[in-house]
């Protein structure tokens, strides 16, 4: 609270014209957070699978969870999408920590220390004043802004990031612990799965393609770039998802989630400043409060203390000490 304060008092908000200012971030807001729930939800289900030893059991844990995953969490990011910027909504995706260990705690059965608390207070504070201070105006696109938007030479540069950063992180998970420690294997699955999931601006630029068929033209869905989002929004979801679930065959969620969400944020954010040139928007006081919430976004996310150990170890450090 007192972070939240002081900010507030620092900086005193933005300076949009009053006039001008439109409250519909809020519903924006709290859709996003919603959408963070069901795939919090998903997440734990994905562990909890393995934990199961019935395969009807199994079926079912998958089918709610890709229900979840597949089906909740995009409508209500899509629709948070129509109401909000991209970068405004993009920290809210670590909330999905919060949802993450209470359900964690409560079904799986993980251990929650009292770091982590504290590291959940940071993220919240944090995700509050990413919330105040960040961009409260939506722009609305047309169908050939939005195409435009591909050709761009940064964005060109994004995607050969990502590629060069995906080519190394596959690598590492593909040769596994037998040349590289658990941790960086771990981080690998986490970032890899994150960068593919945080490609939000498909499903923002769906979003926008949406909302300018639904005013202007029904038939634009059916387009070659509508249909190309609609694919390509299905196939970062799923495939990120799916290298999160491969990972947590591995590793426990309360050590794996909290890289992979940042590695989502992160991704989601870039995204939304190279892709539709957000930083534009900003100004200096907004940037400034910005970037400081982000800090105790990520400040908090490094004070976590995951377990470093899966089940498996766990048994045999027990077997270990039977012996002794």
């Amino acid at each position: 609270s007192f972070l939240i304060l002081a900010s507030i008092y620092i900086y005193g908000g933005d300076d949009e014209d009053p006039e001008d200012k439109s409250y519909s971030w809020i519903a924006g807001v709290c859709l996003a957070t919603g959408a963070q729930l069901s795939g919090a939800v998903a997440k734990v289900l994905f562990k909890l699978y393995y934990k199961l030893k019935l395969r009807w059991n199994q079926v079912a844990i998958n089918i709610i969870a890709y229900v979840c995953i597949i089906v909740l969490n995009p409508v209500m990011g899509l629709a948070a999408y129509s109401f909000a910027a991209q970068s405004l909504l993009a920290p809210l995706s670590i909330l999905n920590l919060v949802w993450n260990a209470v359900l964690a705690l409560l079904v799986l059965g993980e251990r929650l220390s009292k770091a982590n608390m504290v590291a959940y207070v940071l993220i919240c504070a944090g995700c509050c004043l990413s919330s105040y201070f960040g961009i409260h105006t939506h722009k609305d696109y047309t169908y050939d802004e939005l195409m435009a938007l591909f050709t761009m030479p940064l964005f060109k540069f994004f995607l050969f990031l990502e590629l060069a950063i995906g080519a190394i992180t596959g690598y590492v998970i593909y040769v596994g612990e037998k040349e590289y420690p658990p941790w960086i294997v771990r981080i690998a699955y986490g970032c890899l799965a994150g960068m593919l999931g945080g490609n939000q601006f498909l499903s923002k630029s769906l979003s926008e393609v949406i909302s300018f068929a639904l005013r202007e033209d029904y038939n634009i869905i059916l387009t070659p770039g509508a249909l190309f989002l609609i694919l390509g929004t299905v196939m970062v979801l799923i495939s990120g998802l799916r290298m999160l679930q491969k990972g947590l065959k591995h590793y426990t969620a309360m050590s794996l989630v909290p890289i992979y969400q940042g590695f989502f944020t992160i991704t989601m954010i870039a995204s939304a400043l190279v892709f539709f040139k957000e930083y534009e928007m900003f100004n200096k006081k907004m940037a400034q409060a910005y970037l400081f919430s982000l800090l105790l976004i990520f400040g908090g996310i490094t004070q976590m203390q995951p377990p470093e150990m899966d089940d498996a170890t766990d048994i045999r450090k027990d077997a270990m000490e039977k012996i002794v």
